[in-house]
């Protein structure tokens, strides 16, 4: 009894001592690939958001490309060629590809080169497969154990690793200088994507990654984490989808009239814009000098949204704004008569001449002809600070507010540092500066019933699936209904002379006015001419405000007026909203 029961003492404890010897082994072998009982933590970036059209079409995006490393003090080289054959096969890399390879890893090695760099273009596709041979190859001894140089043993296997993250354009050149550009900048070992310029840099908090996946504990046997009440997760939020207003289709028809005018004219640049009058959202923002998204370096000035970054004296586009601030003061009425002098006058040193040439006129035909003898009659019946003040009700020479970086203001002179004649040349658009966007959004009030409205790029982001709209409630009314009104069907009249009628579609309520302005450079005029068009084309249903500017027309070629050059193409742009059925003709 007593021997029996020394054999069940002994047989436990040879039993305990096996189990012991086992359970050092285990540990043994897993520490030196120091992966038992270990912190560990597992990071996956979020990404920049995606920019996306009102019809539905992503403009950028973004792609990760991933780098696959391995430390070649770790790396038996008897297994070198079959460790390279499965590389090749997960990463999707041809044979010669995988021979270069081979040869830069032996090259490394006489330089006594640890960690390999075995390929930094990897898609998220063969880097999901990658990983998948990373864990297949653990138990395989292709990789082995070695001491590094603080006398720990480790062991070092293939590694996946995100190198960088691309913004892709969907469109190519499409939108862009609007869209905007980034730079890759290295930041904690990854190439992240700092903005520049554009919706990239305005809506720079939106799209950005917001959150990494981020998981850290234990490991376990097989390399993974085990999930407990001391481990610590974090969900991935990538960036906001930006979604705009911008129509895709109306935006690249536009684009192709604005290079095409661009050529035709040969100027330095044609701007295209319509905006919706009611909330002022933009439907389009076109220009001919769209950049290559992939070789930004081509021409720099192309990366600048001139829409928004130029600034020009405007011409006669100025003066319904003037003319309609007079009406709001009540020093004229659209059916008054003006002398105008049978179409020259003289004003200090200069004689100013008339195009359409008359004794006299109503108030309202100033604006119709285009007189600019006219408006320095009536601009005598209001003071140099009102008719600045006037401007600046309309925004003009302040910014506007539009979602876009480095916006201008323009440029107006004080009121006292400005005199009576200076106050006469700026009544019909000489003296001071402003932008295209500032005259689109003014020309809107013309067609807002004389409410002002901040024109907007983008209306709405989602962010982790919570769709938001963008807040564009400001509003300012600038013009009583009545005056807008006035000012509204004086428009129609100007753009709807014999001369001009042919270029409209049948059905459209078409208005505007044209402007032709020397070019001035640092307070001096040059022979170069800038055109304009502004105004608006609506149905019984829909209203837009359209804007044209070409820069620089070659007078050589179709000539450098308002007429020849932004009316035609503004016929363009408004025969292309019909196609687009933006617009329905109403024949009765």
């Amino acid at each position: 009894m007593f021997d029996s029961k020394r054999v069940a003492v002994g047989c436990f404890l040879a039993i305990t001592f096996s189990f012991f010897l086992l359970i050092l082994a285990i540990f043994s072998r897993y520490s030196h690939s120091n992966s038992f009982n270990l912190e560990k933590g597992e990071r996956i970036r979020a990404i920049r958001g995606d920019i996306i059209s009102s019809d539905g079409y992503t403009l950028v995006t973004s792609k990760k490309t991933f780098r696959a490393e391995i430390d070649l003090r770790s790396l038996d080289f008897d297994k070198l060629d079959y460790f390279l054959k499965l590389f090749g096969i997960y990463a999707f890399i041809d044979d010669s590809e995988i021979k270069k390879i081979k040869e830069n890893i032996l090259k490394a090695k006489k330089r006594n080169q640890a960690n390999f760099v075995l390929s930094k273009d990897i898609d998220e596709k063969a880097a999901s497969y990658l990983q998948e041979l990373a864990q297949k190859i653990n138990y395989s001894n292709i990789f082995k154990a070695f001491e590094n140089k603080n006398k720990k043993i480790e062991t070092r296997g293939l590694s996946i690793v995100e190198h960088k993250e691309d913004r892709e354009f969907l469109k190519y050149d499409t939108l862009t200088p609007i869209l905007g550009y980034s730079q890759l900048d290295l930041q904690n070992n990854i190439f992240a994507n700092i903005p520049k310029k554009g919706l990239e840099k305005y809506y720079d908090d939106c799209l950005r990654a917001q959150s990494d996946y981020k998981i850290s504990g234990i490991k376990g046997i097989g390399k993974n984490i085990v999930i407990n009440k001391n481990s610590f997760l974090s969900s991935r939020i990538d960036g906001c989808k930006l979604y705009l207003n911008i129509n895709l289709k109306l935006q690249k028809a536009l684009e192709r009239i604005a290079s095409i005018a661009n050529k035709e004219y040969d100027s330095k640049e044609v701007i295209i814009g319509v905006l919706n009058s009611d909330d002022a959202s933009i439907l389009a923002l076109a220009t001919s000098k769209r950049y290559d998204p992939y070789n930004r370096k081509s021409d720099l000035s192309y990366l600048n949204s001139s829409a928004v970054e130029f600034s020009y004296e405007p011409g006669s586009v100025i003066k319904p704004i003037a003319f309609a601030n007079l009406l709001k003061l009540k020093r004229i009425t659209p059916y008054e008569l003006v002398k105008t002098y049978g179409g020259r006058y003289k004003l200090d040193r200069f004689t100013i001449t008339d195009t359409h040439p008359m004794d006299s006129m109503i108030a309202e035909d100033i604006i119709v002809y285009s007189s600019n003898i006219g408006m320095v009659q009536i601009s005598n019946k209001e003071s140099v600070s009102e008719l600045i003040d006037g401007y600046k009700e309309f925004n003009i020479g302040e910014k506007t507010g539009i979602d876009l970086p480095y916006e201008k203001a323009g440029f107006i002179k004080a009121a006292n540092k400005t005199y009576d004649v200076e106050k006469n040349t700026m009544a019909y658009g000489y003296g001071f500066s402003s932008t295209f966007i500032q005259l689109l959004a003014a020309y809107n009030v013309f067609n807002n019933y004389g409410t002002y409205k901040i024109p907007k790029l983008a209306k709405a982001y989602s962010i982790n699936g919570v769709y938001n709209e963008l807040d564009n409630s400001y509003k300012k009314e600038v013009l009583p209904l009545e005056i807008a009104k006035q000012m509204n069907r004086i428009l129609i009249k100007t753009a709807n002379q014999k001369s001009l009628e042919k270029f409209w579609p049948i059905g459209i309520n078409v208005g505007g006015k044209t402007g032709t302005a020397r070019v001035n450079i640092n307070g001096a005029y040059t022979k170069d001419y800038n055109a304009n068009f502004f105004g608006f084309a609506n149905d019984l249903n829909h209203r837009y405000t359209i804007g044209v500017l070409v820069i620089s027309p070659n007078k050589d070629k179709k000539g450098y007026y308002a007429a020849q050059t932004a009316l035609p193409v503004a016929a363009l742009v408004i025969n292309q909203l019909v196609e687009d059925a933006f617009l329905e003709p109403n024949y009765k």
